[in-house]
């Protein structure tokens, strides 16, 4: 599991202290945590960790759904192991100084900007009037409420020539 058994277990014991997971009739709590740091791990398909734990591909689904939305709607342990950085705190030199994280931040300017402005229009609940949206480019999700190009098109210059 990528763990020593201890931490497994201890693991275990904290989500259980939080109200995830419990054990179902044929599918104990350790069988579904299991499953889901196997999955986490390695990366599988559902068809896949069907056949290695043997369950069929609802109670997969069910399991890993489940457990990740129990997990991620639980405040106390967010706040307990998840600390965001600060607005202004840039990027850590760890990933400046790193090439291995080079591809993956060279020339992404404003991409990361443009989930932290709608994070936070949507945490502080910005108000659109009816009739009214938001642009955005294409590093905006698609929503009711935010209008954004096709696909791989960023902007639209050749409609405004």
């Amino acid at each position: 599991m990528g763990m020593k058994v201890a931490s497994f277990m201890a693991l275990k014991d904290l989500l259980e202290d939080h109200g995830a997971p419990y054990d179902w009739k044929h599918v104990t709590s350790t069988e579904k945590l299991g499953i889901l740091l196997y999955m986490l791990i390695t990366g599988l398909s559902n068809r896949k960790l069907q056949q290695r734990f043997q369950r069929s591909a609802s109670t997969i689904s069910i399991t890993i759904n489940q457990l990740v939305k129990d997990i991620t709607s639980n405040r106390v342990l967010i706040q307990k192991f998840i600390t965001l950085p600060a607005h202004d705190a840039g990027t850590p030199d760890e990933i400046k100084s790193n090439s291995k994280f080079s591809p993956y931040f060279d020339n992404c300017i404003g991409s990361a900007h443009n989930g932290r402005l709608w994070d936070k229009a949507r945490s502080s609940s910005l108000k659109i009037p009816d009739g009214k949206w938001l642009l955005g480019d294409a590093g905006f999700p698609l929503s009711e409420s935010c209008l954004v190009p096709y696909r791989a098109t960023e902007y639209h210059l050749k409609d405004w020539e």
